[in-house]
Formats: structure tokens, C-alpha cells, sequence
């Protein structure tokens, strides 16, 4: 090939295209190998991302520390209402003063080494149980209480008897009247070192009733405080009493006094009845004087003579009842209905032709409701009267004291579905055994003084009185609530 040839071949277009950007073979290799990096690359990243995703990995955990706090015992604390109270001085005018008729007997019992009695209240009408905890012991101490009187002074003629109770932000008070010759008193106590705010509620035959003055009530610190409860709701004959307390507690009651034209109706105090359950108990309805009493429930007047359970279903909804009425004595015929409450409305369930002797009323309902029953005798110069609340379950040992009385009696339910074995210890350590049949009660005498009840899980008790011109029942108080361990997770 000449000179000129070569010149020609050097200036070749199609020599000179991978210049313009014309890949060769060469070119393309190496272009191949520079994609080629960064892809595999990513594909291993990828690979390496899809198998951490798969393989277990290695990590890190801490068990969250637990500590079990047993809170330290409190000191138990029960107020005992005192003696039966008159709104007015000793001329009988002044009707914001308190005037006490007569003085109580009061029995306690405890399990601690040492109780304190205290006086409550400038006029120093109730009378403060206090229990300090024991040295060295986890278990709060048991303490119980109960007063009895009996009062002759114009109007005012009965027999009354009360436990002593804790203070609590909320009780029920089920009893009492405002009618003609019907004076119920609401009594409220605040044992604590903190003003109390109490707001009242009230319930009649007719549902909630609405009453000036119910909501900031203050009872001052160790302080009582006392009113008419025809202030707040006259004329009412079956009243249902809620009461709710904010900052101190407040230990509630009610006292009843009846009067018929110038013949004294017997007197009564009431405590807190069990809190609202879909099941109540009412063991110690203790019927003395039936015939006597069908003569004297016709006059006018006499209507309240007759035995009835009050029942009130608190809720926005009407609730279906069970009420079963057992005879403890196995010869007696018992009885059984069904009824619908009303919400709000206090109802009162007649229980007619019951013999003499003794029964226990079960209230099986839909849902939570509050009871109980008003039973009387007129033995003696006048009638008397008395209010059997509802129980609470007992603990496994009850303390209980026994107050001066006429044939106090001891009654013991059992709600549950086989018979339960029982012990009664008195305060010379004598003991008797007692068989509660599922279901029923047992009634047995007891003296006055100290007593335990042993392996009383789940039962339910009540002392009663009855005798001329006395009648009362006095509910056996389990335990007051107190914390148990709580575990802290941090």
C-alpha cells in the first residue's frame, strides 16, 4: 500500500467512529466490566439484607425487676352510735341541740393487746374503738363491738341495740319513717382527722326524691352531726338513705321512734345495711307474737306493725327478684315469689302468716339491691320494733361481743351448698360446735360477754333481742377491708 493509501485508511470515517462514540468489541468489554462491579455489589447487599432477615440474630433483654410490697398493718377503727337521741334542750325547745336519753352498754372485743376507747364530739355521745396494730405482726387486728339500751322517758320507750361499725365513704341506711308519730334521726360521725363532705341521696315508694341541702354536708374532724330526716324528706314511709362521703369517713346511722296518739311505738337504731349484692341475706327474723300482733295491725295507726322486708334496686333498670322466706325449723312451711322492682323505687314485701320461730330471707336478684326487714311484737306495756340488715360475709374468725339484753340469741346463716361446720368460743374458752345446713340458718342462746366464731368463712350472723317491751338485732360485722401485697414491675 502506497503513502497515499495509508493517509486515506487513517482518515477512514468508519476508523474513526469509536472516537464519535461507537462501541468496539474492546470497548465493549471493558464497559461490561465496569457495570459489572457495581451490580454484583448490590446483589450481594441484597443477599446479605434477605439473609439477615433469616438468620436468628443475636439480642439483648432485661427481665422487668418485680418487688412485693406488703403494706404495713393500719390501725382498726369502729364508732359506736351512742345512746337514742332527741332533737331539742332539756326544756324541750331548742331543736338544734342533741339531747341524749339515757346511756348504753357497751361490750367489745379484739385481738390486739390493747383497745382505746374515746369519746367522739364536744357532747361526747358516741364512742370511738381503736385497735393499734400488733408489734412484729402483718395481720391487722380484729375488733368488735356492741351497745345496748333499753329507754323510758315520755314518747320515747324501747329497747335498742347497734354494732359498732367503720367509718366508709358510702353507706346505705334502710329503715325508718317520716310519717305521723314516726321521728327518724340521720346521724353522722367522722372519726378521722379529715373534714368529711357528705352528699345524701333519697329513695321512697314514689323513686329518688329531690330535697334542698343533700350535697356539702362537712362534718368536721372527730365531730358529729345530726338532723331530722323529716327535713329533708317528710312524709315518707319507706325512705332508703345513701349516703357518700369525700375527704374524712364518716360512720352513718339512723334512729327510729315511734309513737301512736299518746302510746309510745318503740324505738330503734339503724346501721348500714349490707352494700348493694345480687344476693342478700337476712338471717335473725325472729317472729315472737304473731297472734297478738294480727289483733293490733287492723287499728289505725298499727298498719307498720307487720313484718316486711324493704328492698330498693338502685340502678336505671327494672330487676327481676327471687325472695325465698326459710323457716329454721324444718316442720314449718316456708314460702317462695317472684317480683320485678322498679329502679329507684323503694318497695316493701309483706310477709304474712309466719308462726312463731325463727327464718332467714334470701333475696336472689338480676342485678345489685339493698335491704332490710322491719319485724315487731307487742308483749309488754307498749310495742317495740327492730330493723335486721343485711350481712356481709364473714371472715374466718368473727369476734363477737354480746351486749346486755333480754334472751339474746345468736342466728347464723349459711348461703352456700353444704353444710358448714362452725365453732362458737366463749370468753372462758368454752366451745360449741355448730352445723349450719346449706342454704339455712341455726339459732342458739348466748350469754352476755366475749365470744369468737371460728372456721366462719362465707357465713353471715346476727344477734337478736326479744323479750317484754325490748326488741332488737344487731348484724355480726366481719373485718374492716385492709390492703393486701401489691407487686411493683419497674
Amino acid at each position: 500500500m502506497n503513502e497515499d493509501s495509508s493517509s486515506l485508511e487513517a482518515i477512514d470515517p468508519i476508523a474513526e467512529e469509536p472516537r464519535r462514540g461507537r462501541l468496539t468489541r474492546a470497548g465493549l468489554g471493558r464497559l461490561s466490566r465496569r457495570l459489572a462491579l457495581p451490580a454484583a455489589t448490590a446483589v450481594a447487599a441484597a443477599s446479605a439484607l434477605i439473609a439477615a432477615t433469616l438468620l436468628p440474630l443475636p439480642s439483648v433483654a432485661q427481665e422487668p425487676a418485680e418487688l412485693d410490697v406488703a403494706p404495713v398493718p393500719t390501725t382498726q377503727q369502729l364508732v359506736c352510735p351512742g345512746p337514742l337521741l332527741r332533737l331539742s334542750d332539756q326544756s324541750g325547745q331548742d331543736a338544734s341541740a342533741t339531747l341524749a336519753l339515757g346511756q348504753t352498754e357497751l361490750r367489745s372485743a379484739t385481738s390486739a393487746s390493747e383497745l382505746e376507747q374515746t369519746a367522739l364530739g364536744e357532747q361526747a355521745h358516741a364512742t370511738v374503738l381503736t385497735a393499734p396494730p400488733e408489734s412484729g405482726s402483718d395481720d391487722a387486728p380484729l375488733v368488735a363491738g356492741l351497745e345496748s339500751q333499753s329507754v323510758a322517758d315520755g314518747d320515747y320507750a324501747g329497747y335498742s341495740a347497734a354494732p359498732c361499725t367503720p367509718p366508709s365513704s358510702e353507706s346505705w341506711l334502710v329503715g325508718g319513717a317520716t310519717g305521723l308519730g314516726r321521728t327518724t334521726l340521720l346521724v353522722l360521725d367522722n372519726p378521722t382527722e379529715v373534714t368529711a363532705s357528705v352528699t345524701l341521696e333519697f329513695y321512697g315508694d314514689q323513686g329518688p326524691v329531690s330535697a334542698p341541702g343533700t350535697g356539702g354536708i362537712l362534718v368536721p374532724s372527730g365531730e358529729r352531726r345530726v338532723f331530722a330526716l323529716a327535713a329533708f324528706v317528710p312524709e315518707i314511709a319507706a325512705p332508703v338513705v345513701h349516703v357518700l362521703s369525700r375527704g374524712g369517713l364518716v360512720s352513718a346511722s339512723l334512729q327510729q321512734s315511734v309513737v301512736r296518739g299518746l302510746e309510745p311505738g318503740g324505738t330503734d337504731i339503724v346501721p348500714p345495711t349490707a352494700a348493694p349484692a345480687a344476693r342478700v341475706e337476712l338471717p335473725g327474723i325472729r317472729i315472737t307474737d304473731p297472734d297478738a300482733i294480727g289483733e293490733r295491725i287492723g287499728a289505725e295507726g298499727y298498719e307498720d306493725l307487720q313484718t316486711v322486708v324493704r328492698v330498693l334496686a338502685p340502678g336505671n333498670a327494672a330487676v327481676p327478684v327471687r325472695v325465698q322466706v326459710v323457716p329454721q325449723d324444718p316442720e314449718v312451711d316456708g314460702a317462695e315469689f317472684e317480683l320485678v322492682l322498679e329502679p329507684g323505687e323503694v318497695s316493701e314485701l309483706p310477709l304474712d302468716e309466719l308462726v312463731r320461730g325463727s327464718y332467714l330471707v334470701r333475696l336472689e336478684a338480676d342485678a345489685p339491691v339493698v335491704a332490710a326487714a322491719r319485724v315487731s311484737q307487742v308483749e309488754g306495756d307498749y310495742p317495740e320494733l327492730a330493723w335486721v340488715t343485711a350481712t356481709a360475709p364473714l371472715a374466718d374468725t368473727a369476734l363477737v361481743p354480746v351486749a346486755p339484753g333480754a334472751t339474746p340469741r345468736l342466728h347464723v346463716a349459711n348461703p352456700g351448698s353444704e353444710e358448714a361446720t362452725a365453732l362458737l368460743v366463749d370468753a372462758e374458752g368454752e366451745e360449741r360446735e355448730l352445723s349450719v345446713p346449706a342454704g339455712g340458718s341455726i339459732t342458739l342462746p348466748v350469754d352476755e360477754g366475749e365470744h369468737r366464731l371460728e372456721n366462719a368463712a362465707g357465713l353471715r350472723a346476727v344477734v337478736t333481742y326479744a323479750g317484754e317491751g325490748a326488741r332488737a338485732a344487731a348484724a355480726v360485722q366481719p373485718p374492716a377491708p385492709t390492703s393486701g401485697a401489691v407487686t411493683i414491675v419497674r
